[in-house]
């Protein structure tokens, strides 16, 4: 069942319901199962660090790593990788998981904890679908641009907010209004295998984030809707569910 949440949510929250999620979903992801990670978000986020070409010595930084599956396979394209993340079960998989490699590192910690500590570290920051879990999205912003060094890039990936209120089923509620910030709470479902538990993830209107971003100190280099058609099987849909920003950081 999809609601409006009125009461306030925080990380707390947040780590508490991926700490309950987050085994089921690395076990899909290793099956292969979870689609979306695999066939969409994942090679739009690894074509970009390629041509970033960080490779000799840059530092990556995964926010809100979950269970380490993207730092894991990024971490061959840089020199270091640490993924974060508020949820403690998370990092705990993430490194069991992970152990062997020795250019990946995961920390339990929010992201404005982070940006405060490392000040102008990383030349990438990733940002998989993280924003729209976060109720302060500009905090969250303001401390990535404080971990990127001088021109670093911010890679971002989102449920497009035009449509994504239809593939959960909210559109035509008398409370959903596209260009208000909503938190809502609802299963969270991986196509064809079906829902893994109860997440909240917030609403916003697309021009809301790229405001944010533009007054947090970053220059939009691009952005993309992506769609589902490359994915192998029946799961395919008519309109794009994700969308793609890149920022650089620049001066405020």
């Amino acid at each position: 069942m999809v609601k409006k949440i009125v009461d306030n949510i925080d990380n707390k929250k947040i780590a508490d319901e991926w700490n309950r999620i987050i085994e089921k979903r690395a076990v899909e992801i290793k099956n292969g199962n979870d689609k979306s990670l695999l066939h969409i978000l994942y090679p739009e986020i690894e074509k970009r660090v390629k041509e970033l070409d960080v490779k000799e010595n840059g530092v990556i930084i995964d926010c809100g790593c979950g269970g380490g599956y993207v730092a894991n396979k990024i971490s061959f394209y840089c020199k270091k990788i640490i993924g974060i993340d508020i949820s403690a079960k998370s990092i705990e998989i993430a490194r069991k998981e992970y152990k062997d490699n020795k250019n990946a590192e995961f920390q339990e910690s929010s992201i404005e904890d982070f940006g405060e500590k490392n000040a102008e570290y990383a030349e990438i920051c990733i940002a998989n679908m993280v924003l729209s879990n976060i109720s302060d999205c500009r905090n969250a912003c303001a401390a990535i641009w404080k971990m990127l060094k001088k021109r670093g890039r911010l890679l971002i990936t989102i449920p497009h907010p035009c449509f994504w209120s239809e593939y959960w089923g909210y559109a035509d509620q008398d409370w959903f209004e596209y260009k208000e910030q909503i938190c809502i709470s609802g299963d969270f479902n991986i196509t064809g295998v079906g829902s893994l538990g109860v997440s909240t993830h917030i609403h916003r209107p697309l021009e809301m984030y790229i405001e944010i971003l533009k007054k947090e100190g970053y220059a939009i280099i691009e952005m993309k809707e992506l769609y589902s058609k490359s994915v192998p099987g029946k799961n395919n849909f008519k309109k794009p569910r994700f969308m793609f920003i890149e920022a650089e950081k620049i001066e405020k």
